[in-house]
């Protein structure tokens, strides 16, 4: 499961599916395991915030007004939905 980074296995019995393991299930039985899996939280995280970086590259336009977050005069860009000035934009990355 951690090779991989499945955090659900299957449970098959004679073909069928009887349930799912999960990482809880296995940590209520070996409580040792939990610091191994620390850095998957991690991974998560940077996963996230890569995420948020890549929507922030995404910029469907550009127009001048008053910045959604400051209220400045400025050129803005559209972020995560929201119309920016660049200083705002930096301090959100």
């Amino acid at each position: 499961m951690k090779k991989f980074g499945f955090r659900r296995l299957p449970v098959i019995s004679k073909g069928n599916l009887v349930g799912m393991l999960t990482l809880k299930d296995i940590l209520r039985v070996d409580p040792s395991l939990y610091e191994h899996l620390g850095h998957l939280s991690k991974i998560k995280e940077e996963a996230d915030k890569l995420k948020k970086t890549l929507s922030a590259l995404e910029i469907e336009q550009e127009s001048e007004g008053l910045c959604e977050e400051c209220q400045a005069f400025s050129t803005l860009l559209k972020v995560e939905n929201r119309l920016l000035c660049s200083d705002c934009r930096e301090e959100l990355y």
